[in-house]
């Protein structure tokens, strides 16, 4: 009879475990959809800047990423893995984040000195006006910014080169 009483409340401690262990990923997910809620302009403006500034797809994105990305094992043991940890961090993660993305949401091309200066330099000085001019970046973003931020400026005949054009 003891055995029958242990196995039970053996059972019951599992049980008991395991529902306040769905009761915090629960909450955890909770609190992702409350900081979602919060954060709606902060989405918006992001998607706003991908589907205005970002001339790739996901697929695109996935293609360039290297093999070993892929080389995963399939089956993974959920047991191996903290999710409540896990989502307690991603939500910090979000809101440092958010934090970052607030900062972007204030910069303006037209109060860029560098463009500003760009500008200038292509419109106004003897050595350049009118002439082929090339202009190299390292990132790939840095030139698709210049690139439409002349274009916007009414420059025509421009050409943007990086790895990825064919």
């Amino acid at each position: 009879m003891s055995f029958v009483i242990w196995t039970v409340e053996n059972l019951f401690s599992v049980a008991e475990t395991f529902h306040s262990g769905i009761q915090k990923v629960v909450g955890n997910c909770r609190a992702i959809d409350r900081f979602l809620l919060k954060q709606a302009d902060i989405i918006e403006y992001v998607e706003r800047y991908i589907e205005n500034n970002i001339q790739i797809t996901v697929e695109d994105m996935e293609d360039d990423l290297p093999d070993y990305v892929w080389n995963v094992e399939d089956n993974l043991d959920v047991s191996d893995f903290d999710i409540a940890a896990m989502l307690d961090d991603t939500i910090i993660d979000m809101e440092i984040l958010s934090e970052f993305i607030e900062d972007m949401m204030d910069i303006d091309p037209s109060n860029d000195d560098k463009i500003r200066e760009l500008k200038r330099i292509l419109t106004e000085d003897k050595r350049v006006k009118g002439k082929k001019v090339i202009i190299f970046s390292e990132y790939k973003a840095t030139a698709l910014y210049i690139y439409r931020e002349l274009q916007k400026a009414g420059f025509t005949n421009m050409f943007e080169i990086d790895g990825q054009t064919k």
